[in-house]
């Protein structure tokens, strides 16, 4: 019986069962010899994708309190990753955030030590399951809230 046959239910279990298991072993095997820590590089890749947010709009991203990510910021600022501008307006208490050159070069790498990790883990599957995964990608950003995501 496929998956879909099964019903939404046991596929979305599934699904994130097989979501958790991928991204626990890329950051596992992934990313080995990353200088910083899973949370860190999330941190920066919002900021990749996002600069000019702040500490307030990277919580909300992240689920975490303000004052948690306040600190993280103020660490990876302190650690030469993430830089402080002031905000477009008048209102000093607002500041954006944007990544270093630095950080850039590391989030670059650890996005392509990644991809090259599950790039193998694809080239050991057969093409029809390859192409099955193709197939699901842009479901499943949809789902993530891409609004670029094809469908």
């Amino acid at each position: 019986m496929t998956h879909a046959a099964k019903g939404p239910d046991t596929l979305a279990s599934d699904l994130l069962q097989a979501m958790f298991l991928t991204m626990r072993r890329i950051r596992r095997e992934g990313t080995q010899g990353a200088t910083l820590s899973y949370p860190d590089l999330m941190i920066l890749g919002y900021l990749r994708r996002s600069p000019g947010r702040g500490v307030s709009d990277l919580a909300a991203e992240a689920g975490v309190s303000g004052p948690t990510m306040s600190g993280q910021v103020k660490r990876l600022e302190a650690a030469g990753l993430i830089v402080r501008e002031s905000g477009p307006d008048s209102d000093r208490r607002r500041v954006s955030l944007a990544l270093s050159p630095k950080a850039e070069a590391i989030v670059a790498s650890a996005k392509q030590q990644g991809a090259d990790w599950i790039s193998s883990r694809l080239a050991e599957l057969p093409e029809s399951e390859r192409q099955v995964l193709a197939q699901a990608v842009p479901a499943l950003m949809s789902i993530a809230g891409d609004p670029q995501a094809p469908r």
